[in-house]
């Protein structure tokens, strides 16, 4: 990382650092983030599993957690995944395809 980093921080001392830290990026084992409603949590909201593009997608899921919350994401069920609305990327995105798709392998042993 400091090989990759250095040409862009010039003055660094690389050589006098004490600590590196990095912090665990979550992941969905396809790879897709988590958001929406946890199933039989009521009031649990998830918006993880974005790994390293959690920047870039940042608007997106504020958005469509926006839309959750204040309910105008509809019925999540009701969307497809390329009409475009914030149902079919609740559908999409939603923990429940987590569950169907992975049974337990979203949860630890």
């Amino acid at each position: 990382m400091v090989a990759a980093v250095r040409p862009y921080l010039r003055g660094v001392e690389w050589d006098r650092r004490e600590q590196e830290w990095m912090g665990p990026r979550p992941m969905t084992p396809d790879g897709l983030p988590l958001i929406g409603w946890l199933p039989g949590r009521p009031g649990v909201l998830l918006a993880t599993g974005h790994n390293m593009l959690g920047l870039m997608l940042a608007p997106a899921t504020g958005r469509l957690v926006g839309a959750l919350v204040t309910g105008g994401a509809g019925d999540a069920a009701a969307g497809t995944a390329d009409d475009g609305t914030a149902a079919a990327m609740a559908a999409a995105f939603g923990p429940a395809r987590g569950a169907r798709r992975y049974r337990g392998a979203l949860t630890r042993p």
